[in-house]
């Protein structure tokens, strides 16, 4: 709690001081834009931080007004895992990540956002043309990754909707069937 009431007392200074200098006739506007941004940024991880993924993804909404990476990668994430109140939903976060890689670089490490955003545009894309071979018949014996393209073993059994796997000879356990792809 102390820690959210720091960060309000944090963002509301960067708020008075881009004030005080309206009123002084000194706006830096591109530096007046940066600095409520940021305080927007703060404020979003300060949510996370306490668990409140809806009031997070907010303030992240807010901030990617500005065209920031990091906040136009940060709703791509949700988007992609499903939080903040929204469902998952890759194609969604296909559109926030592609964004991102677009993204202003507003403060420093703005462009590690654009990077993360690329691959996670390339991790997206494995998992839906992967998806499409969940399908796909498994055999004893077969060569099973996750979806994501991580082998995971070997078929030892298979069970109706399930499979039991087997890695470096030892049983690991039963599994859904459509949880795995043939690794090729």
């Amino acid at each position: 709690m102390r820690k959210l009431i720091w960060t309000c007392v944090v963002v509301s200074a960067l708020f008075i001081s881009f004030a005080t200098s309206a009123m002084e006739g000194q706006v830096d506007h591109e530096r007046a834009e940066a600095e409520a941004y940021i305080a927007q940024i703060i404020l979003a991880h300060q949510y996370e931080h306490n668990f409140d993924y809806v009031k997070a993804l907010e303030c992240f909404r807010k901030a990617a007004q500005w065209g920031g990476a990091e906040a136009l990668f940060s709703i791509g994430s949700d988007y992609e895992v499903g939080n903040g109140g929204v469902q998952m939903d890759y194609t969604e976060a296909l559109k926030w990540y592609h964004k991102a890689v677009k993204g202003k670089i507003i403060r420093g490490g703005d462009e590690t956002w654009q990077r993360g955003a690329s691959v996670a545009i390339r991790n997206i894309e494995t998992r839906l043309a992967n998806s499409q071979k969940l399908k796909d018949k498994k055999e004893i014996g077969d060569t099973v990754c996750d979806i994501d393209g991580s082998r995971v073993g070997q078929v030892e059994k298979v069970y109706k909707d399930k499979i039991e796997i087997i890695r470096n000879g030892t049983k690991l356990e039963w599994i859904k069937y459509d949880d795995v792809i043939k690794c090729d």
